[in-house]
């Protein structure tokens, strides 16, 4: 299934990770469309 949206793969046990990922910060894998 091809949605265009970009995924990012992220530890949970990161702490405030979504907020950091929403912040720009460079953790976790990006799976973005080619």
């Amino acid at each position: 299934v091809q949605t265009g949206a970009s995924t990012v793969i992220a530890s949970g046990r990161e702490p405030n990770v979504l907020v950091r990922l929403y912040q720009g910060e460079s953790i976790g894998t990006l799976l973005s469309k080619v």
